[in-house]
C-alpha cells in the first residue's frame, strides 16, 4: 500500500504572503503610463492598478506581520471594489 504524501496547508499568514506575491508577479505594476493609457479609456486601469498596489502594501505592512486572524473578512472588504 502506497501512502500519498500531501503537502500541508500553509498557515493563514503564509497563505496571504503567497497570495500577495502571486498578485505582485501577475500584475504589471511597473508598466509605464504610456503603455497603460492607450486608445479610448473606459474606466481608468492606471488608477485601478494604483489602488490594488495600495491595498497589497496595506496587507504587507499591517496584516501579514501581525498574523491577521480575520483574513476572510479583510480580504472580502478588499475585493469588494
Amino acid at each position: 500500500m502506497v501512502k500519498n504524501k500531501t503537502k500541508r496547508k500553509p498557515n493563514t499568514r503564509g497563505a496571504m504572503h503567497d497570495l500577495v506575491q502571486q498578485v505582485r508577479s501577475a500584475v504589471p505594476f511597473d508598466m509605464s503610463v504610456a503603455d497603460i493609457c492607450v486608445d479610448d479609456c473606459y474606466g481608468c486601469p492606471k488608477k485601478l492598478m494604483e489602488y490594488l498596489d495600495m491595498e497589497l502594501e496595506n496587507w504587507e505592512a499591517r496584516s501579514l506581520p501581525l498574523g491577521y486572524k480575520d483574513w476572510k473578512t479583510a480580504m472580502s472588504q478588499t475585493l469588494a471594489i
